[in-house]
């Protein structure tokens, strides 16, 4: 009994000091910052548990960012509300009391603290529950952009691949191509060479033919040269039997 009344006589001295404007911690702001250190460490688990990108970092921590925004927001509305309310029993105390330690006055509102203190232990569990859902929603998120990832790699690679067989592939047929465009260049060029030979012994035949032409030429030239010299003798031995015969015709007709 006694510890719970020091304890009692000690929480009041802090809301007095609280209510004469003395810097006394108080509830909502000492439950929020634990919530911010642990918000704080919960984040910094998560950072360290795994590795997302850098647009779901940043997307996580602005929802980081606005959960605490409005934790502060609820606790500094909560402080207000409860100042408020203690106002007016606060200007009466300072009117009346001087000094701090004052224990005949009016003890303060236990069970509103504490349904106070409920009500921020019930918003903090719920944003838990909230941030652990958002981080097993994040974690799946980052699990599928991870396979993503791995299946984008995988059709990358395939598609190299693919690019390389298609080249491969295209390569062939040109090689092809060109085996078929030298086969028919070697027909056309054998065809050529036998068609070259054709002409060279037709040729050679026509060469032999001109010598044997000119052969019979110079022999037929011989024989007309003989017959001509042939010729030519009768011809001189006739004018010679004529001359002989026509001057023993006119001794003959003179005698």
């Amino acid at each position: 009994m006694e510890m719970k009344s020091k304890t009692l006589q000690e929480h009041e001295s802090e809301v007095h000091t609280e209510e004469l404007g003395r810097s006394g911690p108080s509830l909502p702001s000492r439950t929020h910052s634990e919530f911010a250190g642990g918000a704080a460490s919960n984040r910094r688990k998560i950072n360290e548990s795994f590795v997302p990108s850098t647009s779901i970092v940043s997307e996580r921590e602005r929802r980081d960012d606005e959960l605490i925004a409005m934790l502060n927001e609820n606790a500094v509305h909560d402080v207000e509300d409860t100042r408020s309310r203690r106002s007016s029993g606060g200007r009466s105390v300072m009117s009346v009391q001087t000094t701090q330690s004052v224990t005949s006055e009016q003890p303060p509102d236990i069970s509103q603290m504490k349904s106070q203190l409920w009500a921020k232990e019930t918003q903090i569990s719920a944003m838990r529950t909230k941030i652990s859902d958002l981080e097993r929603k994040l974690a799946k998120r980052s699990d599928e952009l991870f396979e993503l990832k791995a299946e984008k790699e995988l059709v990358e690679q395939r598609l190299a691949q693919q690019a390389n067989a298609d080249s491969v592939e295209e390569l062939k047929i040109a090689r092809r191509k060109a085996q078929e465009q030298r086969d028919v260049l070697q027909d056309e060029c054998t065809q050529l060479k036998r068609k070259c030979m054709a002409h060279e012994e037709e040729v050679r035949a026509m060469g032999e033919q001109l010598r044997l032409a000119k052969f019979n030429l110079s022999e037929n030239k011989k024989e007309f040269d003989q017959y001509k010299e042939k010729a030519q003798k009768i011809l001189q031995a006739k004018e010679k039997l004529v001359d002989s015969l026509k001057t023993e015709v006119s001794s003959r007709f003179i005698s």
